[in-house]
């Protein structure tokens, strides 16, 4: 092993750390999304709605792609690499249709945006009435086959887009659960079964269940699937692996976002003026946060040195830099390369906080 491999000891509790944070933390974004997506909607209707979103999300990705992206590789340039002529370089990223893929962080705010637009424009041909029909919140026997039918979808998806794999920088191998919590969210919202599920013994079970089940059924399959092939083979195909990465996944991504809707609604359930603060400003530091991101991330990879994996591999320009711009250091592998691969496409600083939770959908 290379030096700059860390040990299978560092690995394990990363591993494990975000291979639990991927199955739940953006699904549960979009759930939310969709929560306060209807309401929105509703009040503003769908002309007022689109141009909003189209103001709210749109300028801001646009923002990322053709400023602060440019600036952090030309300007930051942490890797010393050689992008020629700055302006030689902006007119080809242009050209060439580059920057389209080059959303960084704010690919959630990308993806939401379409998902709004076909919200919208679906509401707009199926306008609904003002007066739905209440529902019963979702049984325990339901959640379990929600959350193993979407093991078989992310399965199916991950034949043809594997882990590790995107389109404009949207890494499809996941989207079959924003797709479906997104639609859950808007459900719930319309026939008001988010707080009586909350409330229930069922989502306190099956967040328990997520929580401590989830590493032993993990590590289980990691073991058991190591011996037989490669760690490529968690990442898709026609592979047992695969399909129990999979289903693993997203019993855990279900539960764990029962879980936490059941703590946060009963022990977090509150609003100050410090959260409030918080929260109108998490967008904004969302939306401009790479650039500071990417220094501190450089100086704790220097800090961590070679012994503390998650710093080093949760450098995302880093990682761009080795695969798309020549300038190599030996890149992660195996599972590491996948977790690297997810942290890439997290939206870091403004959706983490719980303040910033409601920042893109908050009631106007």
């Amino acid at each position: 092993m290379s030096a700059q491999e860390p040990t299978l000891a560092a690995k394990v509790p990363f591993i494990l750390w975000q291979a639990h944070l991927q199955s739940f933390f953006m699904g549960l974004l979009f759930f939310i999304s969709a929560y306060f997506a209807h309401g929105s909607i509703a009040r503003r209707g769908v002309g007022a709605f689109v141009r909003e979103r189209l103001l709210r999300l749109g300028l801001p990705a646009l923002l990322y792609m053709l400023v602060i992206h440019p600036f952090i590789l030309l300007v930051l340039n942490p890797w010393n690499f050689n992008f020629g002529p700055p302006a030689a370089f902006y007119v080809n990223y242009l050209r060439t249709g580059k920057f389209l893929g080059s959303t960084g962080p704010l690919w959630f705010v990308v993806a939401l945006l379409l998902f709004s637009l076909i919200f919208a424009a679906w509401r707009s041909m199926r306008p609904l009435s003002n007066d739905p029909r209440p529902a019963t919140a979702p049984t325990g026997a339901f959640l379990l086959l929600f959350a193993l039918v979407l093991g078989f979808g992310s399965f199916a998806m991950r034949l043809v887009q594997p882990i590790g794999t995107n389109v404009l920088n949207m890494q499809l191998c996941f989207f079959v659960q924003y797709i479906a919590f997104f639609l859950a969210g808007w459900h719930a919202a319309r026939h008001g079964w988010l707080l009586p599920l909350a409330s229930s013994s069922c989502a306190r079970t099956a967040g328990r269940l997520a929580l401590f089940g989830g590493p032993v059924l993990l590590l289980a399959i990691i073991i058991i699937g190591s011996r037989a092939a490669g760690p490529e083979a968690f990442f898709g195909g026609w592979r047992w692996q695969s399909f129990g990465y999979a289903v693993w996944e997203q019993l855990a991504g279900v539960g764990l976002s029962l879980g936490l809707l059941a703590l946060f609604s009963r022990k977090c359930n509150i609003e100050s003026q410090l959260l409030r603060w918080l929260s109108d400003r998490s967008f904004g530091v969302y939306c401009v946060a790479r650039p500071s991101h990417n220094r501190s991330g450089d100086a704790l990879s220097h800090l961590a040195a070679e012994h503390l994996c998650p710093c080093r591999a949760s450098h995302t320009y880093r990682t761009y830099c080795q695969l798309r711009c020549g300038r190599h250091r030996p890149p992660p592998t195996g599972l590491a390369a996948h977790l690297v691969s997810s942290i890439n496409q997290v939206p870091t600083l403004g959706n983490s906080m719980l303040p910033g939770l409601t920042f893109l959908w908050r009631p106007q």
